[in-house]
């Protein structure tokens, strides 16, 4: 419960960074697939004007596994 009201004060206070970010985990009315869109839109509109890619991928899924 004090988790909840910690974060929702810290998000509301945040607000304008989250806006401009380009994060999508953690946040409220954001997904993965929000983040899968955005990349192929991307991929899409490089490969469209004939610009290089360059993509790289980190997978932190068990990261925090090892934290004490």
């Amino acid at each position: 419960m004090m988790e909840r009201v910690i974060a929702r004060f810290i998000v509301q206070h945040t607000k304008a960074i989250w806006r401009c970010n380009k994060q999508f985990g953690f946040l409220a009315g954001k997904c993965i697939m929000d983040a899968v869109i955005k990349v192929i839109d991307d991929w899409g509109h490089a490969f469209d004007t004939n610009n290089k890619l360059l993509a790289i991928f980190f997978d932190f899924a068990k990261a925090f596994d090892l934290v004490n």
